[in-house]
């Protein structure tokens, strides 16, 4: 005859391996639906001169050059870093534009940054080590 010490363990151990059971597919179903990367977006296209393409990050997603705006140093600038004015610029902005920003600017400033290529909306992207690296030689 068992106990009813004996019943009373097997029940809880029973609960545990049931919570745990749980837990990990609540875990899972939360992993397939997050985006993949998400949140770790790579600059590979338009990488300035001295970085070549096969450098670039693997499965990183790939910027047309006629796409990117950087915002570094309080100036927008292209693809090849040369300046521009965002409201003069000769071509209007493609839907699926990119803002690239350094990764210290402040959420409100890149707010008011990405504001300013309106009416576009672009998507908003942290410059990597490479971009920033570049960017400080070139620019005074």
């Amino acid at each position: 005859m068992i106990g009813p010490g004996q019943d009373n363990a097997m029940t809880e151990i029973a609960l545990a391996l049931a919570m745990a059971f749980f837990a990990i597919m609540v875990l899972a179903l939360i992993s397939m639906g997050a985006e993949p990367n998400a949140g770790s977006a790579v600059l590979s296209a338009g990488v300035p001169a001295r970085a070549s393409a096969d450098e670039a990050s693997p499965g990183a997603d790939a910027v047309p050059p006629e796409q990117l705006v950087v915002y570094y140093d309080n100036q927008f600038l292209d693809a090849n870093l040369r300046p521009f004015d965002p409201l003069h610029a000769a071509h209007s902005w493609p839907a699926a534009a990119v803002l690239a920003v350094p990764p210290d600017l402040p959420l409100a400033k890149v707010l008011s940054v990405r504001r300013r290529l309106a009416p576009a909306e672009p998507t908003v992207t942290i410059l990597d080590d490479r971009w920033l690296e570049r960017l400080r030689e070139t620019r005074p």
